[in-house]
């Protein structure tokens, strides 16, 4: 199955090398629409992707430990679903933005 992992380019990542050394995997920007399916209906966009999870931007806060259902699309003709859990979240003016980690599942696709 496809995964948005799959889309991760080669080449520079985001952030200095101490950064990438310190979360494990480097991250990639990647600008696609999300809609946050579970634990309830929100809207927004991914800021970057890598291996691990995404950060994305959210019209709602969401909390650390929330599992979450995404779907996510990089066209009009390509999407993809995850399961995600939110390592971190910070509230802004209009929702937030959050770190998430893939939770790996068969039915994720």
């Amino acid at each position: 199955m496809r995964r948005i992992i799959d889309l991760i380019p080669p080449g520079r990542s985001e952030g200095t090398e101490t950064e990438r050394a310190r979360r494990g995997t480097q991250r990639f920007p990647l600008r696609a629409d999300v809609v946050l399916e579970q634990p309830f209906e929100s809207e927004g966009f991914t800021i970057n992707v890598s291996e691990g999870g995404l950060r994305i931007a959210l019209d709602h806060t969401l909390y650390p430990g929330e599992t979450c259902v995404l779907r996510i699309r990089t066209s009009p003709l390509t999407e993809f679903r995850e399961i995600a859990e939110v390592v971190w979240s910070r509230e802004e003016p209009d929702g937030c933005i959050a770190g998430m980690r893939f939770i790996p599942t068969a039915t994720a696709a």
